[in-house]
Order: structure tokens, then sequence, then C-alpha cells
């Protein structure tokens, strides 16, 4: 059951094969609004189930139950009126419902009239037409049987666009993927050679050169597999021979850190490690007059106690920094708020502490896990690039010896300054974490972390900017450094000093 216009005496009822129109004409109220307006055509709406102008003769099966329809009243030519075709062998069929919204469009994206009656074109409420199918049949036999479509949709090359979204879909493809969606009509226009084939006439000039022999004219030809591999092979063995390797061992090597890349980030383990830590990563907030910005990442060295990028934080007000350490999805986010001090800061390292207000579960801080930075490999950083959701991302470590070949076939003939690329006490490697994802923690596969991400090195040409290599201070040298000016970081580097032998001999060597 169904109404038309709201209220109680409105109700409607209809066999699964009987058409709107039928049921409508079933009711007294209706048909006296139809001979108040017997010189205009009825346009029917649906406004809950079926959003958009409706054909009179949809079937009764195809209508939600509890369905509310608006009846207004437009003038129609008669050479502009329906003209559906027969729908009795398709009774037992399911139907399938589309939009289709009542102006098309040209491929420039200037307004095109797609249906027959100019009043729906130019109607002033609602801009869809709802249409209905059966399922195996194809969108041209809907777009047909509907029939206030006007021929150009039937006799030009047209798709349907969906609203929203980037997909074409041609008229030969069968209702069944159009159902519950809304697509616009574009009309483009037909070629010489489609309008040959549309009028059954097919001419070949005198001397014509055909498509493809134009291309074949204006491009080499492609060279064979067996030329083109030889090729390859060729360059592979100029380049194992200038770095002193046989083809058969760079082959050997190639293959090896193939396998070793590939295997490692498949690793169970590896998984488990980056859920442990991630608990311990927080995005770094600024509230200021009821607007929050994000201003980088940071991470739970101990207890409450925030390790992130002197320049995250530089230049603002403590009592405007909030941390939130739940920031994985858009909702339910907990905020911390953070004490209006630093507990220590160094711009040169470029790192800041700072406490939080409230309990943490620290399990995870970063100081039970420290570990010495290792020199080649993969290593994994938590953060949040751009402010966005908490993300992962595995990075390729660039040995200390490698840095400045790193770069130099970026900037072969720009003037770059290599000094800084030598410095110890950061590490550096590859990876797709930029903007907004300073402070993140920098974690090697043996499940310590080594290092905080803090920048990178950029090339920019033109409008182009280019990410080379990124860097950031060792963990080592940071809690180093914060020892060396608040006891609280003292005591606690000298406990994990005592549990991690291996760190106090390398920390002679850096202190």
């Amino acid at each position: 059951s169904y109404r038309f216009q709201k209220g109680p005496n409105n109700k409607l009822c209809g066999g699964p094969n009987d058409t709107l129109i039928n049921a409508l004409s079933q009711s007294d109220t209706f048909r006296r609004i139809l001979t108040k307006n017997k010189k205009k055509s009825a346009l029917i709406c649906g406004t809950i189930g079926l959003i958009g102008i409706v054909n009179e003769n949809i079937p009764c099966r195809a209508i939600p139950p509890d369905e509310v329809f608006e009846v207004d009243f437009i003038n129609i030519k008669d050479e502009e009126k329906n003209s559906p075709s027969n729908d009795e062998s398709s009774s037992d069929k399911k139907c399938v419902i589309f939009y289709i919204k009542t102006k098309g469009s040209t491929s420039g994206g200037q307004s095109k009239k797609i249906v027959r009656c100019a009043a729906i074109h130019s109607y002033k409420g609602e801009n869809r037409l709802c249409v209905y199918g059966y399922r195996g049949e194809t969108i041209r036999q809907a777009l047909e049987r509907d029939g206030r479509f006007s021929t150009i949709v039937f006799e030009s090359c047209c798709e349907l666009c969906e609203t929203g979204a980037y997909s074409r879909v041609e008229l030969s493809q069968p209702v069944d993927i159009l159902k519950e969606k809304t697509f616009q009509i574009q009309v483009k226009k037909r070629t010489s050679g489609d309008q040959a084939s549309h009028s059954g006439q097919v001419s070949t000039p005198k001397n014509a050169v055909s498509k493809s022999q134009r291309v074949i004219q204006k491009y080499k030809p492609i060279p064979s597999p067996e030329r083109l591999f030889k090729s390859l092979y060729e360059m592979l063995k100029r380049y194992l021979t200038c770095n002193g390797e046989t083809v058969e061992e760079g082959m050997r090597l190639l293959k090896k850190q193939f396998c070793q890349d590939t295997r490692e980030s498949n690793f169970v383990s590896i998984h488990k490690m980056l859920a442990f830590f991630s608990n311990s990563v927080c995005i770094v907030w600024y509230h200021s007059e009821g607007n929050s910005s994000a201003l980088g990442t940071g991470f739970v060295l101990c207890e409450n106690y925030i390790l992130t990028c002197y320049h995250v934080v530089e230049g603002t007000h403590l009592d405007g920094i909030y941390v939130s350490f739940d920031y994985e999805k858009p909702s339910g986010i907990t905020y911390f708020k953070v004490n209006q001090k630093f507990i220590v800061v160094n711009k040169k390292l470029d790192y800041a502490i700072f406490k939080i207000i409230g309990s943490f579960d620290s399990d995870s801080g970063s100081v039970n896990y420290i570990g010495v930075p290792p020199e080649k490999g993969g290593a994994y950083i938590i953060g949040h690039p751009a402010g966005e959701l908490k993300q992962t991302d595995r990075c390729s470590i660039i040995a200390t010896g490698e840095r400045e070949s790193a770069i130099k076939q970026f900037v072969t003939n720009i003037s770059f300054d290599f000094q800084g690329l030598k410095d110890d006490k950061s590490l550096m490697y590859k990876t797709c974490f930029y903007e907004g994802s300073s402070g993140s923690p920098v974690i090697s596969s043996n499940w310590e972390v080594v290092a905080m991400h803090s920048g990178g090195y950029t090339l920019t040409t033109g409008n182009k900017k280019r990410y080379l290599i990124q860097y950031g201070p060792t963990l080592l040298h940071i809690l180093i450094d914060a020892a060396s000016k608040d006891y609280l970081f003292k005591s606690l580097l000298e406990e994990t000093f005592q549990r991690k032998q291996h760190l106090k001999e390398y920390s002679k060597n850096i202190i």
C-alpha cells in the first residue's frame, strides 16, 4: 500500500502487475483532482523510496511499501506525451530502479535537452526521472519503453555518467548494474565513421590512409621482444660492470635483496610489533578559538612524558596543545591536555619533551625499547602524515657511506652541501611520510625504537617538489642529551644501560 499526497484518506493499493496510474485512478480524490486539471497532465513524484519523477506506468510491484507520491500538473503538448511500449510479457520479471537527470549534457559540459517534454526539462521541482527496467534487459530497452526520452538519446552516441563518480556506462549494458544509482545522459557527437555505420553505408575514399597506417607512419616500430631483451641485458651488464660485479653476482644479489624486502613485510611478528608500538604514538593538536589544527606526531618516552620534534611545537603556547593516542578513526577521540612547561628542549637536535595531564599506560614507552640504529636494511615509521589518521610505513635505511650517492643521482648539476649527510647523530632513510609526520618513532625490525622522524632533503624545480631522502636524530643521542639536562632522564638512561650493556658501550663513542 502507498499514498498520494499526505493524508489518511489517500491510501492506495494495487496488484503486482497493475500500473501506478491505474491504482491512482481508483481513488475518488485523485479523479476529482484530474477533473479540475483536465487540460493539464499529471506529474507524479515519489518522496520516500522513489525520489524522482515517476513513470505513471511503473508496475505496482516496483513501488516500495508506504511510498508517498506528490502530484503536480504541467502543460504537455500532444507530440510530447509519453509513448510507452507494451509491457505484458514482463509481468513475472523483477524490476530494477535507477535515476536519470532531466537535463543531459554534451561532451563539452553544455546542457542538452534529452526528454520529449519541454516542461519536464525546465521543471523547477524534482530534477530526476525515476526509471524502471527488468533484470537482464539493456539500458536502451528500458529507456525506450519509458517513453519520456527524446529520440536524440537513441539516434546519437550517448552514455550514462554516474553522479559523483567517474564511471561511464553504455546503453548496451544491462540495467542490473544501475540499481538505485543516479546518472546524467551525455550526448556525444558522432564521427563520420559512426554516421556511416549507423546509416548502413560504408564508403572508402580513394587513396585513403587508415588510422593504423597513420600511427605506423608517425611512430617508430616497436622492436621485437628478442631485440628489446638483448638491449636491456646489455644495459644491466654495463651497470654491474661499472660497480665491479659480474652479471651472475649482480643477479644473485638482486634476487636475494628482493626476497628479503618482500618476505619481511609479510611476517606476522611485524604486524604485532607495529600494533604494540602504535599504542604509544599520538597526534599533536593545537586548539585556538574553537579551531583545531594538527601540528605533527609524538610518542611516549616513559610514564606521561611525550617526545616530539622541537619545530613541531616551536612558537606555540603549551596551554593550547593537546594529544590524542586513538586518532585511528574519525570519531570517538580522547584528548590529553599538556602541562604548561617543557621538560627538556634542544633546538639543534630538534627535540622537545613535555608532560601530559592524566594517566596513561606506559608499557610501550620507547625508553624500554631503545636500540642502536641498524646500518642498513628496513625500518618502520608510525605517525600522522599530513594530520591524517594513524598510519605506518616501511622505509629503507640508507647506509652512511651511501648517503651522498643517494642525493647525487638527483642533484648532479646543482650545488649541494653534502656535509650534513655525514652527521652520525642522524639516521637517514627513504619514506613516504612527509609533512605532518615529524615526531614519529622509527622502529627497527628487532622491536627497538632507534630514531625520531624529523625532516628530509627536497629538490624544487619550477613548480615541482621532489622528496629525496629523509632523516631523524637517533633516540640514543636524544636521551643522552636529555640526561645531561634533567635528572629524571639521567636515572632512566642509567637503568636502561644496566639492562642493555651493549648500549653502554655504544654510548661511550657518542657522548
